[in-house]
């Protein structure tokens, strides 16, 4: 019996050893070459890994036999590699050499483990007495229900840390702080640039909002003489999306309004976005299923059903496809557009989805604006949120 113990905990290093190898190799291939066929047959054993983690974890917890201090490392690192790894999970999108760094930590953790593995009483490197089993007890039934209690207590607070954290870095990043969460709610918030004389402000949106903060920030554009704002909102001409376009099914559930159109008050009003007949048919297909999601009477059951047609494909590709077209042409666009009102305007007010204006901003820098003050405004309340899903 004694040699059982000492193979699951083999078993443990030796499984996890070998998803980091299988993750490291698929890790290179996709960061050389951009396929990610390596790294789908490793999820055979990534899942492995993970369910082995949990596994003799739930068996330490319950037998002293299987030390706590050799498991808990693993089974940490397997739920942090599971729910995302972040921030290094956004990170290799952009950068596909980012995915090495998980990979580098999974080396990390299973050195660990051998490290505290060694700690034990052994015959060799890795071997460990028999005698070290059979003087522990086998069950433990107070010791399990206080690891397993605080693991049912510690679990749920540790991934809503998690989670949350994640959220807050993911929008900061994705948008260049031009939105946050904070402690208040969902903000959005504006950069001004000046050059010769005319003043510009980018200032970050999102589609769906408090109506009385549309309003306001609406207003602080006619406080301005001679201003003109360069709106978004994609054109669909021939009709390309369908019918069911737009934010008001989750903007309702929320507490919320969709964004209204920006009135005409004491300012010039133009749009400065494309149309959708020049996106490729992968990115229409997208949009398509994403404003379907947003606009289902069930949005699980419709994510669910969009991301097992999409899985199939390329994500690569997609995702390049997506991003010229949703994020390059549209910028290169509302530049454009701020290149001809510029002389024309001592005011110029951009306000555009928050994650177009990194990009929009690093142009203007390299054009010579010069950048001065910040503001910020609270789009949604946490308790206007909380007020609608009780």
């Amino acid at each position: 019996m004694s040699r059982l113990w000492g193979r699951i905990t083999d078993a443990l290093i030796g499984v996890n050893a070998l998803a980091a190898l299988v993750f490291l190799v698929g890790g290179v291939v996709w960061a050389l070459t951009g396929s990610q066929a390596l790294q789908m047959l490793g999820t055979p054993v990534a899942l492995l890994a993970f369910a082995l983690s949990n596994l003799v974890f739930l068996v330490s917890a319950i037998s002293p036999r299987v030390p706590l201090r050799v498991t808990l490392p693993l089974f940490v690192w397997q739920w942090y590699l599971v729910l995302g790894a972040m921030p290094f999970g956004v990170l290799a999108l952009v950068n596909h050499w980012h995915i090495l760094w998980p990979v580098l930590g999974s080396f990390v953790v299973v050195a660990v483990t051998l490290a505290l593995v060694r700690t034990l009483p052994r015959n060799g490197a890795l071997s460990v007495q028999p005698a070290f089993w059979q003087e522990r007890r086998a069950v433990a039934p107070l010791r399990a229900v206080a690891v397993l209690s605080a693991t049912a207590v510690l679990m749920p607070l540790l991934v809503a840390a998690y989670s949350v954290g994640s959220a807050v870095w993911s929008i900061e990043y994705a948008t260049g702080g031009y939105a946050g969460l904070t402690t208040e709610g969902f903000v959005i918030r504006g950069r001004s640039f000046e050059r010769g004389g005319t003043h510009l402000r980018l200032q970050g949106m999102m589609h769906i909002g408090e109506e009385h903060a549309y309003d306001a920030l609406y207003a602080s554009f006619g406080a301005h003489p001679n201003t003109v704002v360069l709106t978004e909102g994609v054109g669909d001409e021939t009709g390309a999306l369908g019918d069911g376009i737009g934010y008001s099914q989750v903007a309702s559930r929320l507490g919320v309004v969709q964004q209204h159109a920006i009135p005409e008050d004491g300012y010039t009003v133009r749009n400065a976005d494309v149309d959708v007949s020049q996106f490729s048919d992968e990115t229409l297909e997208m949009l398509r299923g994403t404003f379907g999601i947003w606009q289902a009477d069930d949005p699980l059951t419709a994510w669910l059903t969009f991301s097992m047609e999409v899985s199939g494909q390329d994500q690569d590709a997609l995702l390049r496809a997506v991003y010229e077209d949703l994020v390059v042409a549209r910028n290169d666009e509302v530049l454009r557009h701020v290149a001809v009102a510029e002389p024309e305007f001592n005011h110029i007010f951009v306000p555009w989805g928050a994650a177009h204006l990194p990009g929009i901003e690093a142009q203007l820098l390299e054009d010579g604006w010069q950048p001065g003050a910040e503001s910020e405004l609270v789009l949604v309340r946490w308790t206007t949120v909380a007020g609608a899903l009780r």
